[in-house]
C-alpha cells in the first residue's frame, strides 16, 4: 500500500513542480507541511511567508494534495 502523499506546487505563473510530504506540524492554526520536491521547489519570488523553499516548509494553502495516476489519466484524455 502506498502512504504517500503527493503534492504540486505553481509558481512564476508557468512553473510546476512535484514533490511528496515528508512532514506535517501545525502553526498558529495552520497545517504546515515539510516537501521533498522531486525536481526544483517551487520559487517564492513574492517573499510570501506562508512558505519556505529553502527550509521546504509550506502551508497547506501553497500547495494541493493530488493523485497522480488520476492526473496523468485526466491528461491522456487530452490527446
Amino acid at each position: 500500500m502506498n502512504t504517500n502523499i503527493f503534492v504540486y506546487a505553481i509558481s512564476d505563473g508557468t512553473s510546476i513542480s512535484f514533490g511528496t510530504i515528508v512532514g506535517q506540524e501545525t502553526r498558529d492554526s495552520w497545517l504546515w507541511y515539510k516537501v521533498d520536491w522531486s525536481s526544483r521547489p517551487p520559487s517564492n519570488i513574492y517573499n510570501s511567508p506562508n512558505y519556505d523553499p529553502a527550509t521546504g516548509w509550506h502551508r497547506c494553502d501553497t500547495v494541493r494534495v493530488f493523485n497522480p495516476s488520476h492526473m496523468i489519466s485526466q491528461i491522456k484524455e487530452l490527446v
